[in-house]
């Protein structure tokens, strides 16, 4: 009958570091070893700082973004109030004024450009 082995973990701790010093000599590492754990332990540096460096970027965007977009928001209302109308938007205006009987095109559009410019004297 074989005799049955006591699992590792009920062994004594002399009992442990003696199997382990035994099993030394069964255990050869090859020739590459060292040079294949350092290697592998230099690729995952390396994954590691390109992440955090991706994180960092990520977050940085993100900062920028949520910081530029309601300014450029407010850039655009700014603009567009200083920039008045367009000149499609007098001309429009000129020819709903001229549809009238007894309205001249040309005087409808200086009238559209002149109230264009008491509104925005008006308006700060």
């Amino acid at each position: 009958m074989p005799s049955r082995q006591k699992p590792l973990a009920t062994l004594p701790q002399d009992d442990l570091e003696r199997w382990i010093r035994e099993a030394g000599d069964y255990v050869i590492p090859s020739r590459d070893l060292r040079p294949r754990v350092i290697e592998a332990a230099k690729r995952s540096s390396w994954d590691r700082r390109q992440m955090r460096r991706a994180s960092w970027l990520a977050i940085t965007a993100g900062i920028m973004w949520l910081s530029l977009h309601p300014l450029s928001m407010v850039a655009m209302r700014v603009q567009s109030k200083l920039r008045g109308p367009s000149a499609l938007e007098f001309h429009t205006q000129a020819l709903r004024s001229a549809s009238e009987p007894h309205e001249n095109l040309e005087w409808c559009l200086a009238q559209s450009i002149l109230a264009s410019r008491q509104l925005k004297k008006a308006d700060p």
